[in-house]
């Protein structure tokens, strides 16, 4: 895809986006469509700008996620230090922080070769358990507080996530105090491969952490699906307006 032709599919799948979540009433969508047209407009970093605008997009998507599966309240870009979105459930407040893991060159060999991806070399786990360590920073003290992994490359799948973890709980036996403002670890992947599966989430549940994820709120994270983007018409336009003016 060659960055003249990003700017009419990139606006049309953000305004969409953006009309649904205004339908449903998330709030903050002012602050989150100026990053998300700051990154469409932004075309002299080369690819790079694509890939800030599908991370921006991703907060967008799992806000989208939340209010199909029952999640109220949701707040995207709510703040300007902490998580990314906050929503309640069951009377009870959490909070989100996005992270995404993007494609890389592996990827693209892959999807090229006849091979399949048996001869994927692993992720480095070091490498997965710094990105988790990297978001702590935003977590809230004495909140319900999740790290939500996105993944977009074939590399990171579930069992490398799941290796990340156990050298994590390694270290919280060590030293509790090193998450314990982190109530869990939420996983899902961006791909379809091998077979189109439906988006799944695997959850990991810090018990030792500050603020504990009650049962129920813990099962709809679990269980949580993506539905088909349903047809919307109207909706944000006042938005929808301010995001195209900015990126042509």
């Amino acid at each position: 895809m060659h960055q003249a032709g990003y700017s009419d599919y990139m606006i049309s799948r953000a305004v969409e986006l953006v009309n649904e979540l205004h339908q449903r009433g998330v709030q903050g969508l002012d602050r989150f469509v100026r990053k998300l047209s700051d990154n469409l407009g932004n075309k002299d970093n080369g690819e790079d700008y694509y890939e800030s605008y599908l991370d921006i997009l991703k907060e967008g998507r799992f806000a989208q996620i939340l209010v199909r599966n029952g999640f109220k309240q949701v707040a995207i870009e709510y703040s300007q230090k902490g998580p990314d979105i906050k929503a309640a459930y069951n009377k009870r407040t959490v909070h989100f922080e996005i992270t995404r893991k993007r494609e890389n060159e592996e990827d693209d060999a892959i999807h090229q070769s006849k091979k399949g991806v048996g001869w994927i070399s692993p992720y480095r786990i070091d490498n997965l358990r710094s990105t988790i360590q990297e978001e702590k920073g935003q977590l809230i003290s004495g909140e319900l507080n999740i790290v939500v992994l996105w993944s977009d490359t074939i590399t990171v799948g579930h069992h490398q996530i799941e290796w990340a973890v156990e050298d994590i709980r390694r270290e919280i036996e060590d030293d509790p105090d090193k998450y314990r403002k982190m109530s869990g670890i939420l996983f899902t992947s961006g791909v379809s491969y091998p077979n189109g599966t439906p988006k799944q989430f695997l959850l990991f549940r810090n018990d030792k952490g500050d603020a504990r994820l009650p049962n129920r709120l813990a099962n709809k994270l679990q269980s949580m699906t993506e539905e088909d983007p349903r047809k919307l018409k109207g909706g944000h336009e006042d938005l929808a307006a301010a995001m195209r003016k900015r990126c042509h």
